[in-house]
Order: C-alpha cells, then sequence, then structure tokens
C-alpha cells in the first residue's frame, strides 16, 4: 500500500531511493483472529460453522496486520508527454510492483503538480496467521491513484490522492488441516473452491509529506481505504467489506 512519491516527476535521469515499512489494521482481521479454530472440522460441523471458517482464513490471509518493510526505486524517465514520465518499482519479499506516473498538470512555476499513476503488483505468500492452512497462493492487483501535491523548495513536499485497487486471489488450501476425513464431501469442496479465484476492491485516500533538505528526506504516509469484498462460501454471499488504515513511513533519497 505504501507510495512515499510526490505528484510530480523527477526529472529525466534523475533517480529516488528509499526504505520504510507500514502495518495493515484492518477490521476484518480483527474478527477473524476470534474465529480460527485450531482443530480440523468434523462431521457435526454445521454450514454456518464452516461459512463462518470461510469468513476467518479469508480475513487472517488477506488482512494479517504483520509490519512490512519495503525497498522501492523510481527513475525520471522524460519531460514529455504533458509534464513528464516517470517508472517505479517496489518489493517487500513477498510482493513485487511496478508502476508509471505521467505528470499532466502544474502551477505556481512548478510548486504545484497533480498526475495519474497506475501500477501493477503480484504477491506471492499470503499473510503468517493463514501460512498453516494454505498451500500455493497469488494476488495479482491494479493499482490507479491520482496525485496532487505541492513543494515548498528543498525542504518538503505534501501530496494527497484518490485511490483505488482492485485485486484477484487464489490459493490452493490444505483442506486436510481445515475439515477431518469424516466431514461431508461437500464441505471439503466448498474449501477446495474457497480461494480458487475470488475478487475485491479498495477505494480510499493516500496522503503524505516529505520533510528534509535537497536530497535526503523522511516521509510519512497514511493510507485509509474500504475494502469491498463479497465472496460465496457455500452458496451464500459473504460481506467481509471493511475499513483497512496503514499508516507507513521511511527514509528517501534524491539525485
Amino acid at each position: 500500500m505504501t507510495n512515499m512519491a510526490p505528484a510530480e516527476t523527477l526529472e529525466p535521469g534523475h533517480v529516488q531511493v528509499s526504505g520504510g515499512g507500514q502495518i495493515n489494521v484492518n477490521q476484518q482481521f480483527i474478527d477473524a483472529a476470534q474465529t480460527l479454530p485450531e482443530e480440523s472440522l468434523g462431521a457435526g460441523t454445521s454450514e454456518a460453522e464452516i461459512r463462518e471458517l470461510g469468513d476467518a482464513l479469508l480475513g487472517a490471509g488477506l488482512f494479517f496486520p504483520s509490519p512490512t518493510f519495503e525497498g522501492m526505486g523510481r527513475v525520471g524517465l522524460s519531460d514529455k508527454p504533458m509534464h513528464g514520465l516517470e517508472a517505479g518499482f517496489r518489493y517487500n519479499g513477498s510482493t513485487l510492483k511496478g508502476d508509471l506516473k505521467l505528470q499532466w498538470l502544474e502551477w505556481g512555476e512548478g510548486m504545484g503538480a497533480g498526475s495519474v499513476q497506475l501500477g501493477v503488483g503480484h504477491q506471492f505468500s499470503p499473510g503468517p496467521s493463514a501460512l498453516d492452512k494454505l498451500g500455493s497462493w497469488s494476488r495479482t492487483d491494479l493499482d490507479l491513484m491520482v496525485p496532487f501535491g505541492m513543494k515548498f523548495g528543498d525542504v518538503a513536499r505534501i501530496w494527497g490522492a484518490p485511490r483505488v485497487v482492485w485485486s484477484r486471489i487464489s490459493a490452493d488450501p490444505k483442506v486436510d488441516t481445515l475439515v477431518s476425513s469424516d466431514a461431508p464431501d461437500r464441505f471439503r469442496r466448498a474449501f477446495e473452491d474457497l480461494f480458487r479465484s475470488q475478487h475485491l476492491w479498495y477505494a480510499g485516500f493516500n496522503a503524505g509529506t516529505m520533510i528534509g533538505y535537497k536530497s535526503v528526506f523522511l516521509a510519512l504516509e497514511v493510507n485509509v481505504m474500504h475494502v469491498f469484498f463479497r465472496p460465496e462460501i457455500l452458496g451464500q454471499t459473504r460481506d467481509l467489506s471493511g475499513f483497512t488504515f496503514v499508516p507507513a513511513g521511511g527514509l528517501v533519497l534524491r539525485f
């Protein structure tokens, strides 16, 4: 979820390198953590309990609030079209993401800027709380932001951006750790299908600031997003929507 980049694009050939951390706080994980069972479910398990376990697995796998540390880089590609084009990437050990940013607006002799940024990311593993319940895992994100911001000489930058993220997830659940061998086949099939293909949306706002001098800055940022997620579990649509809050901070070098 981190961005740590102002609204204006870098000049061609200029580079930004940064490292920092974030933590995701999501209301669905808080609910999920209370309902994950320690033992597999057996023949006496009701459909309601199966659905609750499905809710919990999805919540724990997607929204685990562990700290994440990232390395990021950006480079200015061109001063055209419009006011500039920039490319970026980031990696945190389980997710690799790249993006392009086009600056389409400038005012106040370069003091203010507006841009549009489109990124694609791929996550290779779920949250730690779900690792013993899930096998293979993949998640692909499309991330659209429209940042507006201002810079104040060589000492500070601020920005804010409406943001939308679309995600597709799939995984191979370890069914034997969830459902005992005497459970009905339809329960086993429900968990086999649970993560096969799910989609969710995030919509919200990104805001941040960089404070420093010339080429060294401290960056502080926050994302406040609403997650829209309504998966189908055992033929019933479940509402796992809710808010997520992601504060982040890091060190930025620009040269």
